[in-house]
């Protein structure tokens, strides 16, 4: 909430997945919680202090969206205060596959996504899936081509590792209501390992003439029958 307001100006939401609010696969009570001691512990408990931080190097979006790397430099000083030592690098969305692809990502990049359909499979689905065009890390074949050892077992040397089992319910259960059921369970499992760290669903300012009336739209479309006039021009 500290980058929603200092940051973004209000023009953006806390999110605790990669399922925003009115998305069908929203989990409305789930809230990853913000635990800077827990923090501390953790690293603490590895060796990892203020003093001597843990060194990442982080892929930082710079002009893909308003204020993204200023939101990272602000994140990067939220983790130098639990013992993280951040290294953004600025990078383009092209540059981003590159990287991915060539396995040369840090241990951290920023990636960004749009849902006009609110639909699981393209939020939580596409972003997680092994073997997909979109996914952030690597697909199966990248994978071993690089030798990229999966300590977690969530990809698995061979694409079938716990990951799928939680991710192909969202693309292959028939019953829809089911289906989003899948995604929320996803979308938990994905923040509560550490998969994504969801910072926030950004707004989009509407600059117009007092008399005009908007409805706004959840997919950020700008929809003409939702602009209305308060006297004929």
């Amino acid at each position: 909430q500290s980058i929603e307001k200092n940051v973004l100006l209000n023009f953006g939401v806390a999110l605790s997945t990669v399922a925003a609010p009115q998305y069908k696969s929203y989990p409305a009570n789930y809230t990853f919680p913000y635990d800077p001691a827990k923090a501390k512990q953790i690293l603490s408990s590895n060796g990892y202090t203020i003093s001597n931080p843990l060194k990442i190097d982080v892929n930082a979006f710079q002009g893909v969206q308003i204020s993204d790397f200023q939101v990272m430099q602000a994140v990067a000083q939220m983790w130098a205060q639990v013992g993280v030592q951040a290294n953004l690098i600025p990078m383009t969305q092209q540059q981003f596959f590159t990287l991915r692809d060539g396995g040369r990502l840090g241990a951290l990049a920023t990636d960004v996504w749009t849902d006009p359909t609110g639909d699981p499979i393209n939020n939580v689905g596409y972003t997680f899936k092994t073997d997909g065009a979109f996914a952030m890390l690597p697909n199966v074949q990248i994978r071993q081509q690089l030798n990229l050892v999966d300590y977690t077992g969530y990809y698995g040397q061979d694409g079938k590792g716990k990951l799928k089992d939680i991710i192909d319910p969202v693309f292959n259960t028939v019953d829809d209501i089911a289906r989003y059921n899948a995604g929320k369970l996803a979308c938990q499992y994905a923040s509560d390992h550490g998969l994504v760290i969801p910072l926030y669903q950004q707004h989009l300012p509407y600059v117009m003439q007092s008399k005009y009336n908007y409805t706004p739209q959840g997919s950020g479309w700008l929809r003409a029958e939702s602009l209305t006039a308060s006297s004929a021009t």
